[in-house]
């Protein structure tokens, strides 16, 4: 018996036969036809495609053979995966590479055999398509064509295969940071109606009972009515500023045609002072009058991207640039370093920002790198009135 000696690539294509993730894995009805195609062209009770690892031959799909692989050593296909053409032995009785060989003088006594390499994309024999009969038989130039297509076959699956996985894997991560944007907004709602809640608690409902109070009083005693009633209608006055102010910052824009350059000034005169940031803003175009739905789909954008760099707990330089044209235009840059915001943190914190970007088919662009400013433009179309 001759060994099969080992290939000249042989690392490479144990790389390349492990990359398919194929050893080992669970029947796959495609294989499975493919072998009983195979038993049709060659008439053969014993057939399989198998791929050889660096110390055995494992069979992916079989008919007639016992068990799942056997010793590489004393396999036929470790010959075939040295060539690029199927490799036939018509008598391994007189072939002096089989003729003592287990497999022939042994178990099921092998005669006849007829294998194609299974190559990789790149070329790499990383197993066989494989007829065995145990008895001494032709081999016509027609089947030997048949079998190299199967084996051509058998690598179109392995390729489909590989990017079916990669697919499910890409589908996978992007419903994992869908998930986590999903988190992310209804947790940032959640926030927005507990500082609500705690605004109507403990400013407003103490105010209207402070009012009861004075109201009750000057019911109860003349000498104190005038001045109990200036209390209760200065509490109510503040209370009404309050409420003005508290509707402003959940709904900025609430009139049919506003001027949204002054609602931007006021709201990022506030931030900077409130944050320490330095904002420089400039608008452009007509925004004296602008829709209701547009203004508010800009100033949410605006609000969400200022949010995000505020929540890296760093301080910028930003500026802001409002446009009106054919479209409505933001372009905010900022100074924050590159690799302070490329963690998977602000990817979801994004994600939120650009998934109201999509529901009102915006355009937006975000430019980062080392040595630059961040860029962060969207543009939106009047024409559309979809609530945000």
């Amino acid at each position: 018996m001759v060994k099969a000696r080992l290939p000249l690539d042989e690392a490479l294509r144990l790389s390349e036969l492990d990359a398919y993730e194929i050893l080992d894995s669970d029947p796959e009805k495609e294989f499975d036809e493919l072998v009983e195609l195979l038993k049709q062209i060659t008439n053969c009770p014993y057939v399989a495609i198998s791929f050889i690892d660096s110390n055995r031959q494992w069979h992916k799909a079989s008919i007639g053979l016992d068990g799942k692989f056997e010793d590489r050593e004393i396999s036929f296909c470790s010959h075939t995966i040295l060539g690029k053409k199927p490799m036939i032995v018509n008598d391994a009785l007189q072939d002096e590479r089989f003729h003592d060989n287990p497999k022939v003088t042994e178990g099921f006594k092998i005669r006849f055999y007829a294998g194609a390499p299974i190559l990789s994309s790149n070329g790499r024999s990383i197993g066989a398509v494989c007829a065995y009969d145990s008895q001494a038989r032709p081999f016509s130039a027609e089947q030997e064509r048949a079998i190299e297509i199967i084996s051509g076959q058998v690598t179109r699956l392995l390729e489909l295969r590989i990017r079916n996985k990669q697919a499910i894997r890409i589908a996978q991560d992007m419903l994992a940071k869908e998930r986590k944007t999903l988190e992310y907004t209804i947790q940032a709602q959640e926030v927005e109606r507990k500082a609500m809640g705690m605004e109507l608690n403990e400013n407003f409902a103490q105010v209207v009972a402070a009012c009861l109070l004075y109201i009750n009083v000057a019911l109860e005693s003349e000498q104190v009515n005038r001045s109990m009633v200036k209390h209760a209608k200065d509490e109510l006055l503040n209370l009404l500023n309050e409420m003005r102010r508290l509707s402003k910052t959940y709904n900025p824009i609430s009139f049919p045609v506003v001027r949204l350059q002054d609602v931007v000034n006021e709201f990022v005169q506030q931030y900077a002072t409130d944050e320490s940031f330095k904002i420089d803003v400039e608008c452009n175009g007509n925004l004296i009058e602008l829709p209701n739905q547009e203004a508010l789909n800009i100033f949410r954008t605006m609000d969400a991207y200022l949010r995000l760099i505020r929540d890296r707990g760093d301080k910028a330089n930003i500026s802001i640039r409002l446009k009106a044209d054919k479209n409505l235009s933001l372009e905010i840059k900022d100074d924050i370093l590159y690799d302070k915001i490329s963690d998977a943190d602000f990817e979801i914190r994004l994600n939120a920002i650009l998934g109201r970007i999509g529901i009102v088919e915006g355009w937006y662009k975000l430019e980062r790198a080392p040595g630059k400013p961040n860029l962060f433009v969207v543009k939106f179309p009047f024409s559309l009135r979809i609530a945000c």
